[in-house]
């Protein structure tokens, strides 16, 4: 069932002008107060008019064809599932847990989990919201809630974003760790033709889009808003400012044609077909032999040059404006290292790094700590049904550090351990640890280990 809008609630009221008066920049009475000097209905001069929400199909339609739109939203979403989260249990041994994610990948099909993950991310953010739908084997109804203790199976899993999933019922027990949240989801699966399921919260798990104020998730029938939807007019405008340098670019040159008496002839009963005629000519004589063939006394052609000084510094400006509104680094979005967002590109790499990582924190890590819970939880799991006491995920970062940062922290480290031997804080035998284990490419010599750790201990002299 494709997912529609509903129309605000009336906790959040319509302060938009009439329709055929609303600004397409969601600002009115800017222009007029400017233009004026008097502030427009007692707002300072502007005030701030919500536009529609951009629908599904619009969504839709920009997550294919806007390929900005769709690079920030996929490579936010690769960078989130690229490395795979780390199971840590004590009570498992390597090969088990190795297992879990094989068995986690069977079940997400021959992408594996890691994908299936990406994708839900990408339908998150494109439409507010996405389900990884779970067929669960416990007994008991898809409607009913998920008997931990008696599931035998999971037997297949599939996406199911805000278009096809609405929130049928909400958990209105007060008592209830729950209440409030979405209880029964009304699911249909568009591969397969036919009527909707009712599924409980339990047997699915869920993804959000970017957190909304909650009349607004109401409004949206219990969904978040698009990722599209705050940084829709630095799109536009982004596409706008190129498609105006794009079409300046073919009118870079202009052909001049100059002709005595051109008005006169234009006047004339037959003119315009008569100057037609021979700007035909003209042209024919361009195209086969790149040469313009003119009378020398009534007749002039020229190639004028258009300037197009600051188009390419115009261009860095819009590209840097659309690279901090997504929250993307332009090297990462555009595939090169000139420009930043923020401060540096390095200040820039650090903040992508934070945003992916509450990307992780918000999506990937629940969602993957509950399918361990539920692979595990399952009899026909490499665990037979025993969930451990304790278990965690972690997510690793988005990079490893490059040869040339890992050496400059290790230098800054290492001076910092030069200065506390100076000191007489530590002695410099001490410092000698840091290359325990082969760090830094470096093998301890045991024997000469010992002779320090003796000299070390052994009573100095006293010099009378």
């Amino acid at each position: 069932m494709a997912r529609k809008r509903s129309a605000p609630t009336a906790a959040i009221p319509d302060t938009s002008p009439a329709p055929g008066y609303s600004r397409g920049d969601s600002w009115s009475g800017v222009l007029p107060a400017m233009a004026t000097g008097e502030a427009a209905g007692g707002y300072g001069g502007a005030r701030y008019v919500g536009r529609a929400g951009l629908t599904s199909y619009e969504l839709a339609r920009l997550w294919r064809q806007d390929w900005l739109a769709r690079e920030a939203i996929e490579r936010k979403a690769t960078d989130a599932t690229r490395k795979w989260a780390k199971l840590s249990a004590p009570d498992l041994d390597a090969d088990t847990i190795d297992d879990v994610w094989k068995h986690a990948d069977r079940l997400a099909g021959a992408a594996g989990v890691a994908e299936l993950f990406r994708q839900a991310i990408v339908w998150a953010n494109t439409f507010g919201g996405c389900l990884i739908v779970m067929g669960l084997e416990d007994g008991g109804g898809a409607e009913e809630p998920l008997d931990l203790d008696r599931l035998t199976a999971i037997r297949w899993q599939h996406l199911a974003d805000s278009r096809y999933a609405t929130i049928a019922e909400y958990d209105a027990d007060e008592t209830a760790d729950t209440y409030g949240q979405p209880k029964i989801y009304q699911v249909s699966n568009p591969k397969v033709p036919g009527g909707t399921r009712r599924i409980h919260a339990s047997r699915v798990l869920r993804f959000d889009g970017p957190l909304t104020e909650v009349d607004q998730v109401i409004a949206n029938g219990g969904w978040n808003d698009s990722a599209i939807e705050s940084v829709f007019n630095a799109l536009r405008n982004y596409n706008i400012g190129i498609h105006g340098a794009a079409k300046s670019l073919e009118k870079f040159s202009i052909d001049l044609f100059k002709q005595k008496g051109l008005a006169q002839t234009v006047a004339a009963k037959d003119g315009m077909e008569r100057l037609r005629n021979r700007m035909r000519a003209l042209s024919v004589g361009m195209t086969i032999g790149n040469v313009a063939a003119v009378d020398a006394d009534g007749e002039d052609y020229q190639v004028t040059g258009r300037p197009v000084s600051g188009m390419a510094e115009l261009v860095d400006r819009m590209t840097t404006h659309v690279s901090g509104a997504l929250a993307v680094p332009q090297s990462v979005l555009f595939g090169q290292a000139q420009g930043t967002t923020r401060t540096g590109a390095e200040a820039d790499q650090e903040v992508y790094a934070a945003d992916i990582a509450g990307e992780q924190g918000r999506n990937v890590i629940p969602q993957a700590l509950r399918l361990v819970t539920l692979i595990m939880a399952s009899r026909d799991g490499p665990t037979a049904g025993k969930v451990p006491d304790a278990f965690w995920l972690e997510a690793p970062p988005i990079a490893e550090p490059t040869a040339s940062s890992a050496a400059a922290t290790y230098k800054t480290r290492m001076e910092g351990h030069q200065i506390a031997v100076n000191m007489g804080a530590i002695d410099a035998s001490e410092v000698r640890s840091e290359f325990e284990a082969g760090e830094h490419g470096v093998t301890l010599d045991d024997a000469i280990t010992a002779a320090l750790a003796t000299a070390a201990t052994a009573p100095s002299e006293l010099v009378p």
